[in-house]
């Protein structure tokens, strides 16, 4: 069960996300806007707090907003919320192929992750983004299907990069890429 949301936390987090925002921007850099762990998220998955974020950082800074979000449980009115602030790029990444998607993200579903994105594009309100770990055992075709599924809900961007096992509690490579596979 979680936490009660302890509203002080969440200012100083967006506080701090703004500053830590302004001083990206200030070196020309573009930050996005993302979540924390999920055990904090309040009721509605932390949709209003993205919201309020979105908000905060456009009326100090004027930035252009890609915001980061988890899928919601798939409750498209928590994505409707965070769409309701107009970020610029809504990010949601799958992660991984079909296949490993619960090996490597056990509390997601892919076809969730796609309808997330889906209902993200119909809006008409924002561009789509999501992003690919490769090396932990996909192979070429899984990888090119999953693009395939991207852009068969209009996805507009995708990000792909080596996944590095940041330590050893979490999945560990099974295939460094070189990098001239990035760029077939």
């Amino acid at each position: 069960l979680a936490e009660p949301v302890d509203r002080h936390r969440l200012d100083r987090r967006r506080r701090a996300r703004g500053h830590a925002l302004r001083r990206r921007l200030l070196a020309h850099r573009p930050g996005p806007v993302g979540e924390g762990a999920r055990h904090h998220a309040p009721a509605d998955g932390g949709a209003d707090h993205f919201r309020q974020c979105i908000l905060a950082v456009r009326a100090r800074t004027g930035a252009t907003i890609e915001v980061l979000t988890p899928d919601f449980e798939a409750d498209t009115s928590a994505i409707d919320t965070v769409l309701s602030a107009r970020p610029e790029v809504f990010n949601h990444n799958l992660e991984t192929v079909a296949r490993l998607q619960q090996h490597v993200r056990r509390k997601s579903q892919y076809a969730v992750s796609l309808a997330v994105l889906r209902h993200a594009k119909k809006s008409g309100l924002v561009r789509t983004k999501s992003g690919l770990m490769l090396g932990l055992g996909e192979t070429v075709e899984e990888t090119i299907e999953t693009m395939a599924d991207l852009r068969g809900i209009g996805c507009d961007f995708l990000t792909m990069g080596q996944y590095l096992q940041p330590t050893t509690r979490h999945l560990p490579v099974v295939r460094y890429l070189h990098p001239t596979e990035f760029d077939q």
